[in-house]
């Protein structure tokens, strides 16, 4: 069975997203009081010390949670062993939203990487939110672009739009029809998630999640089951299988 893991689609670390954290953190804790560290690599063109100080600010004082900040916001960080440890030590990894772009191109191939990618093996719950999300998937959607990428590649099968609502539908749907068959596109609105549990993908949140995969999209509320691939569970460069 593979890890707890949330995909979500943005405005993360606000209230009301304690509907779609609480179960991480109590899949988190275990028998222990959990550790989450909270990585801003996504908002590292930005303000990245303030993304992260939201996001363990959000998990001590709303969800009473031990949480830091894991500051991996360029290559060199990146290649850190130091924080690649810390990595692995924690119960819970929180990838922020920010710019999609820049956070594959920083974690893809990296020793930060393959520490989450470990984690996530031994049992770690992992989340990402909005960019954090996107760069998971198998494909990832390219703002200003307006093409798709080889993500991460967690979940394969699925490429991810957050903030779905805030989309104009002519848009979504052109940004559908560029994917490959194959592949699955996934709308999800701000403070909901997509979360894999017990072999099953299931909606939590506030708002819905949109499955472009007929002429209109299958919507999905608080508590439904959503029937998508499950993430893989072992990696190796270029290819990545469930075997």
């Amino acid at each position: 069975m593979h890890a707890m893991l949330a995909l979500a689609g943005g405005a993360e670390f606000q209230r009301g997203c304690e509907i779609m954290d609480v179960p991480l953190v109590l899949e988190a804790r275990g028998p222990t009081l959990g550790r989450v560290a909270i990585v801003p690599t996504a908002a590292a063109r930005e303000n990245p010390q303030l993304a992260a100080d939201n996001g363990v600010r959000y998990f001590r004082h709303n969800l009473h949670v031990m949480a830091e900040a894991v500051m991996i916001i360029d290559a060199a960080s990146a290649a850190d062993p130091r924080l690649a440890r810390r990595l692995r030590h924690a119960t819970l990894i929180y990838l922020t939203g920010g710019d999609p772009d820049y956070l594959l191109a920083t974690l893809r191939g990296s020793p930060a990487w393959q520490a989450i990618r470990e984690a996530y093996e031994l049992g770690t719950v992992l989340a990402g939110s909005s960019a954090g999300a996107m760069a998971l998937c198998q494909l990832m959607w390219r703002p200003g672009h307006d093409d798709w990428e080889p993500g991460l590649g967690l979940v394969g099968g699925i490429a991810l739009l957050p903030h779905h609502a805030s989309q104009p539908a002519e848009r979504v749907w052109t940004l559908r029809n560029r994917l490959p068959e194959a592949v699955t596109l996934v709308g999800l609105d701000e403070m909901t998630a997509l979360i894999w549990h017990a072999n099953a993908w299931r909606v939590v949140g506030l708002g819905t999640a949109s499955v472009y995969r007929r002429a209109e999209p299958e919507v999905y509320h608080m508590g439904d089951l959503v029937g998508l691939p499950p993430p893989y569970g072992v990696w190796s460069e270029g290819q990545i299988s469930d075997s």
